[in-house]
């Protein structure tokens, strides 16, 4: 995402969408209330004097929306953001849905443009800026291809299973021939700073690890092998729940950061530490100051967000994140509420 121009005065930012990602912090900031404006293709509605109005062309024109509701699909490249138009040419009225994805240029404009607002574009702007890895699961038996966005993990293939002690088009279960499937996988996805990640059991990402770099030239500072327990998607996220005991690029993934502190709050939480969860006890510690980091859901947030929680935060300087709903952990956070902290100092109840 790129910052094109910024109006505290008027309330109003115009931003340009670079990548997929962006979408997913866009949408957090289409919230009821605001002014979505962007150009589009529409019809103009047809003379209302003409007893069979012909049929009209759509044209481009730049529509002013009140954001009323946003359709957002994990790892697609559309946000569709419906609402009543406010402000068109003549002849366009009523309610219009905007398409946006990479590459769109719109102006947002909010009742207040205060911290909140700004954060969430900050970090979608410093975030463009990151390449997106790629993960790949490998076993005994099979290999997955991942890419990891900044809120969760996207599936891109896998290649056919083979049956252990097979020879198979002249190589070995182990050999160049098993690894062709994958590597070409890769070539469609990679770029020349894409890092990649491989998990898994036994000696297996090593054999693989080994066969990339030969054949994709990949540099070790783009290069992680981390043992993994788990299969396939699991393995994925167990490695980024436990990334700082892996050095280098992983830690700075969004996702990697969003599993260290789910993982940090559980531990804290299970052994009485500096933690609380729940909106009252939420509430209560950001108005001593206690509140360290301050952690919500996607549902969460929206619902607090211009509330005394997000004032709080903001008024004592808590870092705020917003955990993703697309991936097991995130979801497992929402269903117990969606909102807890990590504090600086133990608090108790009057």
């Amino acid at each position: 995402m790129r910052l094109l121009d910024r109006d505290y005065q008027g309330n109003r930012v115009r931003l340009r969408v670079d990548g997929v990602d962006d979408l997913w912090f866009l949408e957090k900031l289409l919230l009821p209330g605001t002014v979505l404006g962007s150009e589009t293709q529409r019809r103009l509605d047809p003379k209302p004097d003409k007893l069979r109005p012909d049929r009209t062309e759509r044209i481009r024109v730049f529509l002013q929306i009140g954001v009323e509701a946003t359709e957002f699909q994990e790892f697609r490249d559309v946000l569709r953001v419906k609402g009543r138009i406010l402000e068109g040419p003549p002849g366009v009225e009523g309610h219009h849905t905007l398409a946006i994805g990479p590459g769109t240029v719109l102006e947002l404009t909010f009742p207040a443009l205060t911290g909140v607002e700004m954060g969430i574009i900050d970090e979608a702007v410093g975030r463009s800026y990151a390449p997106k890895a790629l993960a790949v699961y490998v076993d005994d038996r099979t290999e997955q291809l991942f890419r990891l966005h900044d809120y969760g993990i996207e599936e891109l293939g896998s290649s056919a299973e083979v049956t252990t002690g097979k020879m198979f088009d002249g190589g070995t279960l182990n050999g160049p021939a098993r690894f062709a499937e994958i590597t070409t996988m890769i070539k469609a996805y990679i770029q020349s700073d894409t890092p990649v990640v491989i998990v898994g059991p036994g000696f297996f990402k090593e054999l693989l690890g080994t066969h990339l770099r030969s054949e994709l030239g990949i540099p070790p500072s783009r290069f992680i092998m981390a043992p993994s327990s788990s299969s396939g998607k699991g393995a994925i996220l167990e490695v980024m729940t436990n990334s700082k005991g892996i050095p280098g690029l992983l830690g700075t993934l969004r996702l990697s950061q969003e599993m260290e502190l789910l993982r940090d709050l559980m531990e804290r939480i299970g052994t009485g530490g500096l933690a609380t969860y729940g909106r009252s006890e939420v509430l209560r510690c950001l108005e001593t100051g206690a509140v360290e980091h301050l952690l919500l859901s996607e549902e969460r947030f929206g619902e607090e967000r211009g509330g005394p929680v997000m004032e709080r935060c903001l008024s004592t300087g808590a870092r705020s994140t917003i955990i993703s709903v697309r991936h097991e952990p995130g979801r497992m956070f929402a269903h117990m509420g969606g909102i807890a902290a990590l504090l600086r100092y133990r608090t108790n109840p009057i």
